[in-house]
């Protein structure tokens, strides 16, 4: 299991400034990897994996086993982004 670093909750979805579209995962993640330079990381380079998951508020979710702060952004009911940075795991765990 990896190391969470840091991890927050956005309450809208961030929109990046190449775009005026933010249908696009990787239009959400841009703004976030982007801001995060100098306060978690040094360099965006040094992000090596990025895992995104959308879900809708009108479909189920089970909070089981979501984290604390993920479960709270569920309960508030409105559109929000949950960001957890961790280390890597080994890619082959991606893959089995």
């Amino acid at each position: 299991m990896p190391t969470v670093i840091f991890e927050f909750l956005i309450p809208q979805r961030p929109v990046s400034l190449q775009t005026k579209n933010a249908a696009d995962v990787d239009n959400i993640i841009k703004p976030i990897v982007d801001a995060l330079v100098g306060i978690v990381y040094q360099d965006d380079f040094a992000v090596c994996d990025v895992d995104c998951h959308r879900r809708f508020l009108s479909d189920p979710i089970d909070m089981t086993d979501l984290p604390l702060l993920l479960q709270a952004g569920v309960v508030i009911a409105h559109e929000c982004i949950y960001v957890r940075v961790s280390d890597a795991i080994e890619l082959k765990d991606y893959l089995s």
